[in-house]
């Protein structure tokens, strides 16, 4: 069993993560630096998933260094109520510190095989030295009138990350650590996937599946439901414990938010409502299919409600980006799983459509929803056949 103490934690500081995001409006950044900052997300995004072969890993990382970002964004505008142009570089510093600070440590532990703590140990003089050599560079730059609320930002950024580290990445890392235990198989999940392996999932053999495991038919769906989230019957994008499934899927929305110039908290619990719709719409590991399927339609409905009261143009956006995921969904219960991710990859390409006609026209005239999903199309078959998620 997992410490509550971790999810305490994690759940408090996310909490606090998101206040700070939407209290702040992330301080001072106007659009094209909001923009310049979530396109480096991104890419440490890239960078940590590719290090640490994994995109929950990396996804870990990134999202550990933008709580990182965020909490400095609060601090910022409690602090700073002046605008100084120079000051929101700052933000970009602190992102980058956070990402490969975590990223060094998370890499010599997996790499190892050694408990975190233990490389902690092995590292922390050199971590220490680092950590105070970047903040003794940054009151320094404090010291220059011109420079004053940069150096004074990248300072409290600097420690903000090494507090992170340790009340929020590490424990993350135990949860992370904890799920994977989740999904291993269990006896009857394990005899499920040969039966698959050996006559298909399709619904004409459930029957005979369910003669010789003892169980009932609806049993069988649940249980192949079950495998689908795990991972073992092919990629498990829409999976409630698939960390890389929300971190990507807000950036994209948030990222489309920036260009538009809208507020982080517009319509946001439409978007949560759409995201969460869509997952409980596909395979989980939990709740019967039939009530889970139920459940995410409502969820699905009352997101494009809210987007039909509030914005037309947003609305029709969302509801061709719900389609595309539940084409996505489909294909993957087909066993189409090179179909199912390049409708996927759309689905979060068209997130960034969606946060862009809150305020402005859907015009194509934009090369980053094709380069967001791009990116989400190899790093899904990237995790799918070079990390042989394909069982």
């Amino acid at each position: 069993m997992k410490p509550k103490s971790d999810f305490f934690l994690v759940i408090l500081l996310s909490a606090l993560a998101g206040v700070s995001a939407y209290f702040s409006n992330m301080a001072y950044l106007d659009t094209p630096l909001l923009f310049a900052l979530e396109g480096l997300i991104l890419v440490l995004f890239i960078t940590s998933t590719v290090f640490l072969r994994s995109l929950r890993r990396g996804s870990l990382v990134t999202f550990t260094a933008l709580v990182t970002t965020c909490l400095l964004a609060v601090i910022h505008t409690l602090l700073f109520p002046k605008y100084d142009p120079v000051a929101p570089v700052a933000y970009f510093v602190v992102l980058l510190f956070s990402t490969f600070f975590n990223l060094f440590l998370a890499y010599r532990h997996y790499a190892s095989r050694q408990a975190l703590y233990r490389v902690y140990d092995q590292h922390k003089p050199a971590m220490a030295a680092v950590v105070v050599t970047f903040m003794v560079v940054a009151f320094v730059l404090s010291l220059q009138d011109i420079l004053f609320q940069f150096g004074l930002l990248t300072l409290m950024g600097v420690a903000l990350s090494y507090l992170t580290f340790l009340f929020y990445f590490a424990p993350l890392l135990r949860i992370e650590k904890w799920l994977s235990h989740t999904e291993q198989l269990n006896e009857q999940e394990s005899r499920t996937r040969n039966f698959v392996k050996k006559y298909g999932k399709g619904k004409d053999v459930y029957p005979f599946f369910a003669t010789w495991l003892g169980a009932a038919v609806s049993d069988v769906e649940d249980l192949i439901d079950r495998l689908e989230a795990k991972g073992y019957l092919g990629h498990n994008f829409f999976a409630i414990q698939n960390i890389f499934y929300w971190f990507l899927t807000s950036l994209s929305f948030f990222m489309g938010l920036a260009v538009a110039g809208a507020h982080f908290g517009q319509q946001a619990w439409a978007f949560l409502l759409i995201v969460t719709g869509v997952a409980l719409a596909g395979p989980q590991a939990f709740f019967r299919r039939t009530f889970r399927r139920f459940l995410g339609v409502l969820l699905i409905v009352a997101a494009l409600s809210i987007f039909y009261l509030t914005n037309v143009v947003a609305f029709r956006v969302a509801s061709l980006s719900t389609l595309i995921a539940v084409v996505s969904i489909y294909f993957a219960y087909r066993d189409e799983e090179v179909i199912s991710i390049i409708f996927a990859s759309f689905f979060v390409g068209s997130l960034f459509m969606l946060g862009r006609s809150m305020l402005l026209p859907v015009f194509m005239r934009t090369p980053v929803p094709w380069i967001i999903t791009l990116v989400t199309m190899m790093l899904l078959l990237h995790h799918l056949y070079v990390n042989e998620q394909l069982y």
